[in-house]
């Protein structure tokens, strides 16, 4: 059943690479509404990094915002407040935040000594700039296990934080989108029951299960989930099915998720939980594109208005992660940046819509210019 508007001709895209930094992990990338391009991301040499490029350029300027502690399990996120400046959460055993004010950068821990925090982080800004942030508790205090999604929002300077779902590890892979209310809306994994999706509608936090593990699963329906939300305040989610091994797609009506498959992908798409990663964008006409890891490949997923389309914009060997993140630009550019496979490298793609292919019945029909 097809959720989108369909178009007259099919669309194409076409890719072109280039490389930001010698190395380059846990990336998360934002655009403004100049064109200007923002990330973050992990150097191991360095530390968590942040890069500027400025639109219309292909340079881009990058800087150490902190020093990096060697733990492995976590990962960045970027949102840009309404005059372009960036917040960062990132999340290496500690729940850190780091914004900058147009003058200068800021950076705080989130709930200092509640424990480990680690895996997953989001981070989003309302209209008015308060921030709010998700991720992964581990432990308690550092001694009991603790294992669930947490939210906080910044008020009065204050950091208001609560868990969000007590059920069994819930959200060790998370994603987070405001609506133009300001209002929060989360995708979160949990082992026991799969994909949930979770909205603040004012007064309560509203949780629905968008596809349940079933019987018999032995793992996480859910793993690497992305969330975006549509003009009208849909809720859309990529993620994976690791039963299945495939890669799913779901699109909220009312109460109800229509969920659909988009690719197959390998049973031995790697054995860290870096190797499920995914985050899906609209671009001007609406149409989703899923940006995604396959056992060492870096894939997009994308739909043309009449079907789907997988296409891969980097090959690699087995096993490689790739660390992905997109964006759609204000000229509908897609932008990815990833990983390379080879040397550890920090890449960055960019995705152009190609002019359509016209069909052989199509050129009979065009006017015969040299008859006029």
């Amino acid at each position: 059943l097809a959720v989108f508007p369909e178009i007259l001709s099919a669309q194409t895209w076409g890719w072109e690479t280039a490389t930001i930094d010698q190395a380059g992990e846990y990336t998360s990338l934002a655009v403004d509404s100049a064109g200007n391009l923002h990330l973050s991301y992990l150097n191991p040499q360095e530390g968590i990094k942040y890069a500027f490029r400025p639109a219309g350029s292909s340079h881009w300027f990058t800087m150490v915002l902190d020093h990096y502690n060697g733990y492995s399990n976590m990962s960045t996120g970027i949102a840009l407040d309404r005059q372009g400046n960036p917040h960062i959460c990132y999340s290496p055993s500690k729940m850190k935040y780091a914004y900058w004010d147009g003058q200068k950068w800021h950076t705080e821990e989130v709930a200092p000594n509640s424990g480990l925090i680690a895996y997953t982080c989001s981070i989003a800004l309302a209209p008015d700039g308060t921030p709010h942030l998700v991720w992964y508790q581990v432990d308690y205090g550092g001694q009991v296990n603790y294992l669930h999604l947490r939210h906080a929002v910044r008020r009065d300077g204050a950091w208001l934080v609560r868990t969000l779902d007590f059920d069994a590890e819930t959200g060790k892979w998370n994603s987070m989108r405001l609506d133009s209310k300001g209002d929060p809306h989360i995708s979160y994994s949990a082992y026991h029951e799969g994909l949930k999706y979770a909205s603040w509608d004012g007064k309560n936090w509203i949780v629905q299960m968008v596809d349940a593990r079933g019987q018999g699963g032995s793992t996480y329906r859910g793993m690497g989930n992305g969330l975006t939300l549509d003009k009208n305040g849909i809720a859309l989610i990529s993620y994976f099915d690791i039963d299945q091994h495939t890669l799913k797609f779901a699109r909220q009506e009312g109460t109800r998720w229509v969920v659909q498959t988009l690719d197959s992908v390998s049973p031995s798409n790697g054995t860290g939980w870096v190797a499920w990663h995914s985050s899906v964008v609209l671009d001007a006409q609406g149409f989703p594109h899923v940006i995604y890891g396959d056992y060492g490949s870096l894939k997009h997923a994308y739909w043309d208005g009449k079907q789907w389309h997988v296409q891969v914009i980097a090959s690699g060997q087995e096993g490689q992660y790739r660390y992905s993140a997109v964006v759609v630009g204000p000229d509908n550019t897609l932008y990815v940046s990833y990983q390379d496979g080879a040397d550890g490298a920090l890449k960055f793609a960019t995705g152009h819509l190609q002019p359509p292919t016209q069909t052989a019945d199509a050129q009979r029909q065009q006017p015969d210019k040299k008859k006029q």
